[in-house]
């Protein structure tokens, strides 16, 4: 599995089902190194489409935070992030406003 940034790929390896580790940051030499069958030439190539997208995905919103997952299929998997100000959602908050009450609005 491939996670592509600006220079560099991280890798991840899978054995089964829930068993992936945090992945390692490495070169694009290093991942040549790592990944016997496939090339340095094949591996550069998969990397620059991977950056075009992103760039393309990115150019008309300099906010838009997106990754790219190759699995050395036909496909490419694309996950976006919506921008928020925060972890919780605006409906959730308004969903725990409504459910949870501050203790001095408990007495009125």
């Amino acid at each position: 599995m491939f996670f592509t940034t600006a220079d560099q790929e991280i890798v991840g390896w899978f054995k089964g089902n829930g068993d992936f580790g945090k992945p390692a940051m490495n070169a694009l030499s290093d991942i040549s190194k790592l990944i016997k069958p496939l090339p340095y030439v094949v591996l550069s190539k998969v990397h620059d489409c991977l950056d075009k997208i992103a760039k393309f995905l990115i150019k008309n919103d300099s906010e838009f935070k997106c990754a790219l997952i190759w699995k050395g299929k036909n496909h490419l998997e694309i996950f976006a992030k919506t921008s928020t100000t925060g972890a919780v959602s605006p409906g959730v908050k308004e969903l725990l406003k409504a459910q949870c009450k501050e203790p001095d609005e408990l007495e009125e």
